[in-house]
């Protein structure tokens, strides 16, 4: 999943405790402090799923607002693409 609006001093560690408490097991994080984002990668797609219903628009450690997007590839610009491109 694609992470945004995160506390730009959170950490790693914060973020992975924060989805695997709530969620699931959480294979990698990797967190961009300079613009507040994320990627959270779970071991099952059934977590991600999980992870954008119920968490999109939570509290993040009481201060701040989580937006939680699907992870798209490098390069996407969403559904239909290419039939808009075509």
């Amino acid at each position: 999943i694609y992470v945004r609006c995160l506390p730009r001093d959170a950490t790693e560690a914060e973020i992975r405790d924060f989805f695997s408490t709530r969620v699931g097991p959480v294979a990698l994080v990797k967190f961009f402090a300079g613009n507040g984002t994320a990627s959270v990668l779970f071991t099952d797609e059934d977590s991600a799923a999980v992870a954008i219903k119920e968490l999109n628009q939570s509290n993040f450690n009481g201060r701040a607002r989580l937006h939680i997007l699907p992870h798209r590839p490098p390069g996407s610009i969403g559904p239909g693409a290419a039939t808009m491109l075509a």
